[in-house]
Parts: structure tokens; sequence; C-alpha cells
């Protein structure tokens, strides 16, 4: 059951909320279960700006947010032209004298560890709606609005609001192609569609498959310890040095979780060594105990470590949602890497999240140029749960493991072919 308005319901009433959290995980689960309209700022600069420009109903601010301003100074600006306002402290004491004049701005206050469940409910209180919610339903159409405008063309979707575009250089890069490493498979998209959810809970479903796989961590943000519930611990940057990469890997102590070998570690500024990169997947690629390889790749596809690894993956999935800013978005960043990329190893798997403004998966497919492989079920309930819990989805639901179960069977079939 979907915990989410019905289209009536929610028509004429949908609020703008900017998530500025510096967590991508944190931004995905919000934004993948809430019906209401959003913006990303990626930065405290950016944020400041975003406030000044664009009509905001919630902001969601968490002192990780990177940037030169004083996040007081930030959440006095954002009070300004914003009535609620949510702010995750994280480890900063309640006693501090910051968390005073923040509660003195009248500003919500989240302390401890992010806890998605408790973010919701101020989340829903600051939007004014109770915390249940209503089933979906479907009105069936036999046009959508993607259709009439798809292959638009990428002036169009930069201009498209509620999507914060990254920077693309204006001077190219040469790379030195890198050699195939048949295990490897890199986790991609520009876009929020739940890239990271896609690589926690396929390593999950692998691991069930008995195969032995290693989760690589290779975005800035380094999130799969929020839907892991791991430690910042997972040796990723000893990895990076070592010839034995596999022997840091991390894997959680419990008996009913999965035993997958995890390299992450706490967010680091970017700098990473490509070499240091190329080195480590090569070696964990010639390691007999290892048959998989996952790397949840950076959200910017165009960024030259992401584009090393898409270079040297046997076999990249893509992941899409059918959000109608997303795909326009999607289709404007896939044109521009058009001819850097080897698309004939892509796969698309489909998140279904909610609030998926009524288009098909055959719109998804359009905007990726790419026939869908697998398509993730609607599970929003079972999806928080696992976030709250940091127990992939794919161990107690179901239909998330069949579907993923399914995709991974076909795409492998697929390659056998090819």
């Amino acid at each position: 059951m979907q915990l989410i308005k019905t289209k009536n319901e929610s028509k004429g009433k949908k609020k703008n909320i900017l998530l500025a959290t510096g967590d991508e995980a944190v931004n995905e689960a919000i934004s993948t279960s809430v019906s209401h309209s959003f913006n990303i700022a990626e930065d405290r600069e950016g944020l400041l700006q975003k406030v000044n420009t664009t009509k905001t109903d919630v902001v969601v601010v968490s002192k990780g947010l990177p940037g030169d301003v004083d996040i007081l100074e930030v959440l006095q600006q954002v009070k300004k032209h914003t009535e609620n306002v949510i702010f995750i402290a994280g480890n900063i004491s309640p006693t501090d004298i910051t968390i005073a004049r923040i509660k003195e701005l009248g500003i919500e206050i989240i302390t401890g560890d992010i806890s998605i469940g408790h973010l919701m409910k101020s989340l829903h209180k600051s939007l004014g709606q109770a915390d249940e919610q209503h089933p979906i339903s479907y009105e069936s159409d036999d046009t959508t609005a993607l259709d009439k405008i798809v292959r638009a063309g990428s002036e169009l979707a930069k201009n498209i609001p509620n999507i914060s575009v990254p920077k693309v250089p204006t001077i190219q890069i040469k790379r030195k192609k890198q050699s195939i490493c048949k295990k490897l498979v890199a986790i991609a998209s520009p876009i929020p569609a739940g890239k990271t959810f896609v690589a926690v809970n396929l390593s999950t479903v692998l691991w069930k498959m008995r195969y032995n796989v290693v989760l690589v961590d290779a975005a800035i943000q380094q999130s799969t310890h929020t839907w892991l519930g791991v430690p910042h611990e997972g040796g990723l940057l000893e990895a990076l040095q070592s010839d034995d990469p596999l022997s840091l890997a991390y894997q959680r102590p419990e008996a009913m979780m999965p035993k997958v070998n995890i390299l992450n570690t706490s967010a680091f500024d970017g700098k990473a060594n490509i070499k240091d990169y190329i080195k480590l997947l090569n070696n964990l690629n010639e390691t007999e105990e290892v048959d998989i390889i996952l790397v949840d790749t950076q959200g910017n596809m165009n960024d030259l470590l992401t584009k090393t690894i898409l270079d040297m993956a046997g076999q990249v999935i893509l992941v899409a949602d059918q959000d109608f800013n997303h795909l326009m978005f999607l289709q404007s960043a896939l044109d521009k890497l058009e001819n850097s990329l080897d698309f004939d190893k892509f796969s698309l798997i489909i998140n279904r999240v909610i609030d998926s403004n009524n288009l098909g998966i055959s719109d998804a497919e359009k905007a990726a140029g790419l026939q869908a492989d697998g398509v993730i079920p609607d599970q929003t309930k079972e999806v928080l749960e696992s976030i709250k819990n940091g127990i992939p989805a794919a161990l107690f639901c179901s239909q998330i493991r069949e579907s993923l179960e399914d995709f991974w069977n076909k795409t492998q079939q697929m390659q056998a072919l090819a």
C-alpha cells in the first residue's frame, strides 16, 4: 500500500520543499516519500541564493551542509524568507549556545543520529499534514505529457525547475581508456532516483543468491552507511592504498544481515586519487574471493572519477524513476555524455517511487533511450522502515527482492547472448 495522497486529493496542494542536508541518502529518502515539489541546495551559499529567488514553503537544513557561511547566519537569513525551517543538528550538544540561538529563531531542531522517521514526522507537521496517508489510485490515460515533448532538446531541460544541475566543464579532459573489469558493476544516475537504494539492495539480493559481493561507495556523500546502518569505518581510504583491499572491508556482524563486504568511509572532499581507485578495482577484480564488485558512483556522471569507473565496468546499471522533471534532466545529462560512454553495456532499472506524475514505464525508457530490464515496485512503507532500521528492504520485502532477482537474471542472460 502506498503512503501518498491520491491524485485528486493532492491536486493543487503541492508545496515547495528545499533540501539542504548535504546528504544524498537523506535527500533521496525525503524526495521519494512526499508528494511535493523539491529543490536541492548543494552548499550554504547556494541555499541562501535559492531562498532569495524561489518561493519555498519548508526548508530542511543540516549542519553538515558545506560552505563558508556560518550556519547560524545561514539560518537567520533562511528564516526571514521561510516560516517553516527544520534544522538537523546531528551531534551538536542540546546545551550548545548555537542551539539556543537557533531555538530563539523558532526553528525546529533534530539532534542526535538522523532518524528518517523523526524527520518525516517533522516534515509532515511543517506541511500541515497528518502522519497517516492514503493509498494511491491510478487514472488511465493513453497519452502522457512526456510523450508530447520527449527529445525536445537540452535547452528545455536546462530551464526545468526543481533540479539542481551540476556544472559541466567546458573543457573535456582526455582520459586513458581503462581495461574492462568483468566483475565490476557500476550503479549510476544523474538524478535522485534511488541509486544508492538499488546498490544496497542489489548487493543484498546477490549475497542471497550466493555471490561473494563487494560494495564500494565511490560517491562523495558516502551514503551507503545510512541505508545499511554501518559505521563510517568501512576502510575505503585504507583500501585505496592497499594491495589486499578485501581484508579492510566491513561486514555487519548480525546473523540475519547480509555478509556483503562494504568499503565506505566518512565523507571526504572529493579529491580522491583516480589512480588509486583504478588499482583498487583491478585488485578486487583479480581476487578469487570476489564474484561481483558493485560500485555506487557519484550523482554527477560527468565527474572524471565516475567516467573512469563507467569505462572500467563490465556492466552499468542506470537508475531512473517516473518523475517528469527528473526524466527531462536525465535525458539532457545522457545527451551530453552520448559520445563518451559505451551505452551497449548499460541496463535500465526503473524505481517506481511515489508521486510519479502518472508517467509510464515507456516514458522513462524514452528519456533514457533504453529498454527497461527491470522495475522496482512501489513499497514506500517498507523502504522507510529499511532506512530507519538500517536493514536492506530486500531482506524482508519479497516484492523488492524478487524484482531485483528478475532484473539481475535478465541482464545476465542478455550479456550472455551478446
